[in-house]
């Protein structure tokens, strides 16, 4: 789930960067990762960016990152919503 405070901020004439937070739901706890990720809006539709552990109740998970990828011509647009894009975390934790 993404926690509030997500922002998009306007980097270049054809460039958006977005940062936030997401809280991952785990059945023995939950990791709080944030996020960075750049869209070319000239180029495509896809983002590529970071992600790093900031917080953790899951054993074994006090720290880690890795890439973020995100397509919007994968997601599904919900009624009401103003965009969508389908975003891929690759990367390893430990701890």
């Amino acid at each position: 789930q993404e926690l509030d405070g997500a922002q998009a901020i306007q980097t270049g004439p054809n460039s958006v960067l977005f940062v936030g937070t997401k809280e991952l739901d785990c059945a023995d706890g939950t990791v709080t990762i944030a996020y960075e990720a750049t869209i070319n809006t000239r180029s495509g539709r896809k983002t590529f960016g970071t992600w790093s552990v900031v917080d953790s109740t899951l054993d074994g998970v006090a720290f880690g990152g890795g890439r973020l990828t995100g397509d919007a011509a994968r997601c599904e647009l919900l009624p009401g919503a103003e965009g969508c894009i389908l975003d891929t975390f690759t990367g390893s934790v430990g701890g």
